[in-house]
């Protein structure tokens, strides 16, 4: 029975004691009953209608749950306004990828799910007025995981948006780049930059939201270069993920780490703006950003008004042009003067080899030691052997000097007894060293995002001096830690994925013996892609891939069985233009031979870019990975 509250000369029934205990445990959350959803952050439940129309914000603690594509642009775009574009692409299987189910087995299952045709949902719009060209990637459709197909597609909205003179806006959300696709995913974060490279070319704005989460080649790249950039509260953002960096590098995660506000606090953000206010902010900023180009047009309005012409340049016209068609005619082949057929033999296992699954995978795996073989020339070797009156220029001007990365000016020709042959360059590598005492100086080759900033600063003097610039890429992948992700590794990586794009005198770049992830990229970006034969270009170590896609880092030979990390693979995408090769048994063993094998190609290479007019050899660049992975 209840008990009986005295108020005054009245009772009244009070709240009764009889509760049932908790139970023992952690506290599970609410299910959603049909018609109702549990916020993920708090655990309260409320009907769907309010959670949907609410854009799936909590209205009691905020918590922003994933929103769909679709649901995003309707959101931002101006009533009336929107209009969603299809676009004819061409289903990509590159590496024929079986992890259990096939590749494309799993593209129709998402597609099935979401609606769309790939992870990114294009539209036509204006926001406040201002013709805007919206990318919004939908988390639902494989992780919002950024593969060829979807590269493609928001390089074809860039495009658009400067034919048409839009803005761009781009809501990231994915887990980074596609492991199905493998080398061909990574060339992702090289199309996308050269797709920002496009909107930033023309004066145009763009503005990049991160929504929750936000990790990997995607940060990495086109969603840490925009001109302003957002986030949404509580989104969780980074390059390497929380749980790989407890792995690697054994450090306990700081309370809030990888979140907006985190971010915010760090420098790498704008605002943090809540979901429900977005549209207004997006508003306010594109007003500002096209306030220029609008005066410009009415000017130019002015003076073309006696003519009757009609000025039509500018944001805020509002005729739509019809959509450019898929690129076509030849793709561009490489600078080198290589055929553009690559008939030559893949170097590690066929995956047409008729050996047992097991045989396969200890083979696979075999690849991958050869290639991480301690004895393989490294940077610090090359030069002293390839190279003379190499002057090292250290610091980054920002914070510190990272060893994984050594570069400044040196000749590239020989021991300079023929100096008329000799040829200036700027060098950049990746060092990992040979033994225990140099890698741990040198962080095993795994840059920070010092050594990022650092190699840029040497990029920019190169360009000043008309140097061209020889990168020598050495690395399992970027270093993973929480004082990198502090310090913007994902940032810094961008960074210099656009710099290498718009850098005007020729690069070459050589992968020595592993190049993985965007931390290989970042110094991977050139004219001419040079690789030794036994090396190998991946979108990730086979370890990491195991542990994501099989949750088990120990099934890294299946892993490589499957993702075919040997240079041989990104020869045949057209991602390398010549493949060095190495005296028997590898280079480990005749590293001076191996020397003057790539002495002779570098000189090769830089030779012929040399008499190309710089104008011509950024447009060439640009085409090349505009195209990169198809």
């Amino acid at each position: 029975m209840g008990r009986e509250l005295m108020l005054g000369r009245f009772t009244a029934p009070g709240p009764s004691r009889e509760r049932p205990l908790p139970a023992p445990g952690p506290r599970l959350r609410p299910v959603a009953r049909s018609g109702s959803v549990a916020c993920k952050g708090c655990g309260r439940r409320f009907v769907l209608e309010r959670y949907e129309g609410a854009l799936r914000v909590c209205p009691w603690c905020g918590h922003h749950g994933q929103l769909p594509a679709a649901a995003r642009v309707t959101q931002l775009a101006d009533p009336d306004s929107l209009e969603l574009l299809e676009f004819q692409l061409t289903d990509r299987d590159p590496l024929g990828f079986d992890d259990g189910r096939p590749y494309p087995t799993r593209i129709a299952e998402a597609r099935q799910k979401t609606g769309l045709s790939e992870a990114f949902l294009i539209a036509r719009a204006t926001v406040g007025g201002i013709p805007t060209l919206l990318a919004c990637m939908d988390f639902g459709f494989l992780g919002g995981s950024l593969g060829s197909a979807a590269g493609e597609l928001f390089v074809r909205g860039c495009e658009l948006a400067v034919a048409e003179r839009r803005a761009l806006v781009a809501i990231s959300s994915s887990g980074g780049a596609r492991m199905q696709e493998g080398i061909a995913s990574l060339a992702q974060m090289a199309r996308c930059s050269a797709g920002v490279n496009m909107i930033s070319g023309a004066g145009l704005p763009y503005i990049s939201v991160l929504a929750d989460p936000c990790f990997g080649g995607v940060t990495a790249s086109f969603a840490a270069q925009g001109d302003v950039i957002l986030a949404e509260p509580g989104a969780r953002i980074g390059f390497a993920g929380g749980r790989v960096i407890e792995q690697a590098a054994h450090e306990a995660l700081p309370e809030g780490f990888q979140t907006a506000e985190f971010l915010l606090s760090h420098g790498m953000v704008d605002q943090v703006v809540d979901r429900r206010e977005l549209r207004e902010l997006l508003v306010r900023l594109l007003l500002a950003m096209s306030a220029g180009e609008r005066e410009e047009r009415g000017a130019s309005e002015e003076a073309t008004a006696a003519t009757g012409q009609v000025a039509t340049s500018g944001l805020a016209h509002s005729q739509h042009p019809a959509l450019p068609p898929a690129a076509s005619g030849p793709e561009p082949g490489p600078l080198s003067g290589l055929p553009a057929e690559r008939p030559a033999p893949q170097p590690g296992p066929s995956v047409a080899d008729p050996l047992s699954t097991a045989e396969r995978e200890r083979a696979a795996f075999a690849a991958v030691e050869l290639a991480r073989h301690p004895g393989r020339p490294r940077t610090l070797h090359l030069l002293r052997t390839l190279f003379h009156d190499f002057t090292e220029l250290r610091g980054d001007r920002l914070f510190g000097d990272d060893r994984a990365v050594i570069g400044g000016p040196a000749q590239l020709g020989g021991s300079g007894a023929t100096p008329a042959q000799d040829t200036w360059v700027m060098v950049i590598g990746q060092e990992k060293g040979n033994d225990a005492a140099s890698r741990a100086i040198h962080n095993f080759g795994m840059p920070h995002p010092e050594g990022y900033r650092k190699a840029i600063r040497l990029m920019r003097l190169a360009e000043k001096f008309g140097l061209p610039v020889v990168c020598l890429v050495d690395t399992p992948a970027a270093a993973p830690g929480v004082g990198a992700e502090e310090r913007g590794q994902a940032w810094a990586i961008a960074e210099s994925l656009l710099t290498l794009l718009r850098l005007r005198t020729p690069i070459v770049s050589c992968v020595l013996s592993e190049g993985g992830s965007g931390g290989a990229l970042a110094l991977g970006i050139a004219d001419s892609v040079l690789a030794l034969e036994n090396a190998i270009f991946c979108v990730a170590p086979p370890e990491t891939v195991a542990a994501i896609l099989y949750r088990d880092a120990a099934q890294k030979g299946r892993a490589a069985a499957a993702q075919r990390p040997w240079v041989g693979t990104a020869y045949q995408l057209g991602l390398i233009d010549e493949l060095v090769p190495e005296p028997a048994p590898g280079a480990h063993a005749h590293p001076q031979v191996m020397a003057g094998a790539l002495r002779g190609a570098l000189l090769r290479h830089l030779a012929a870019l040399r008499p190309i007019p710089l104008d011509e050899l950024l447009q060439r660049r640009a085409d090349r990975y505009r195209h990169a992975g198809d």
